[in-house]
């Protein structure tokens, strides 16, 4: 037994092509916005804060000054700060002052071996203390961390990554400054280096630049360092998303335009067929209460 059409849908058979376009279009419009890709420019460059080291009496004989930039690539960084030395012989103590200017984030160091900081104002920092000399020759004598979660100096999406690696002075002494950047994991992988200078060394864990510092006034201090890298895999992930979002938008649009233009038509022959269906004036005329004229005639006798 064939089902008949409901009786509303026979009325107005504009409504299937209708609603066939309609669900077509609203179809195309959601893949456009499920491939639209979430990251399609590089993320912006920071500054990182600047730091100097100086020492009240008795300085090492040579300083080694390394910093670590580490972050998870979104908005959550640390910058691990550690200041060794070779001392002379029969030397106990040292006294050193490091000074950070134009810092954003917080101290994040551990309590093990926290040093209170001053605030100088205007996100200036001191940190003054007078320490043991290591017993091992080349170890930290004192190490800050700090840290960032939001405007970190480290920033990274799928396609791009943004660095920058501090400002480091050492008045009147000589020695190396060493920084690295690295990822959580082995997320520098992804990466390759564009427009920097060439890192002393480059692997997946951290990319580092090492610099000499000597006691001239010219050879004191390393300037900032700003790095960027590109994942060529995520970067052509974003443009076929791009393209394949684009097709899908385009049908999209082009299928509600043209809904739109045809909706006047479609109506208009849906009223055509209604017209011409026998009955169908008599059916109109019933529903609105009007008298109905019979096309029998009865003559009289």
């Amino acid at each position: 037994m064939r089902r008949k059409l409901p009786a509303w849908f026979t009325k107005n058979l504009f409504l299937g092509p209708a609603v066939i376009a309609c669900g077509l279009t609203a179809a195309s419009l959601w893949v456009g916005v499920a491939f639209r890709p979430t990251v399609s420019a590089p993320p912006l460059q920071r500054s990182s804060p600047s730091l100097t080291v100086d020492f009240s009496s008795q300085p090492p004989q040579s300083v080694a000054v390394t910093t670590v930039l580490t972050g998870d690539g979104d908005s959550q960084a640390r910058l691990e700060i550690d200041v060794a030395g070779t001392f002379s012989a029969g030397q106990q103590t040292v006294g050193y002052a490091l000074y950070v200017e134009n810092f954003t984030g917080y101290d994040c160091t551990p309590k093990s071996r926290w040093v209170a900081p001053e605030d100088l104002g205007g996100g200036d920092y001191s940190f003054m203390h007078t320490v043991p000399v290591p017993a091992n020759g080349g170890d930290s004598f004192t190490a800050i961390d700090l840290c960032w979660t939001t405007q970190s100096p480290l920033t990274a999406n799928s396609s791009y990554l943004a660095a920058a690696l501090p400002t480091v002075r050492v008045p009147s002494e000589a020695g190396t400054v060493t920084r690295t950047i690295s990822l959580n994991g082995n997320g520098l992988a992804a990466y390759q280096l564009a427009g920097a200078v060439p890192p002393t060394s480059q692997g997946p864990q951290g990319w580092t630049w090492q610099d000499p510092i000597g006691n001239s006034p010219s050879d004191q201090t390393v300037n900032a360092l700003l790095v960027s890298g590109t994942s060529i895999v995520g970067v052509q992930h974003a443009s076929d998303d791009t393209f394949y979002s684009g097709i899908a938008y385009g049908v999209g649009f082009g299928g509600a335009i043209a809904l739109l233009l045809a909706l006047p038509d479609l109506w208009r022959k849906s009223q055509e067929r209604r017209e011409a269906k026998p009955g169908a004036k008599a059916e109109d005329a019933v529903k609105a209460g009007e008298p109905v004229e019979s096309d029998d005639s009865v003559e009289a006798t």
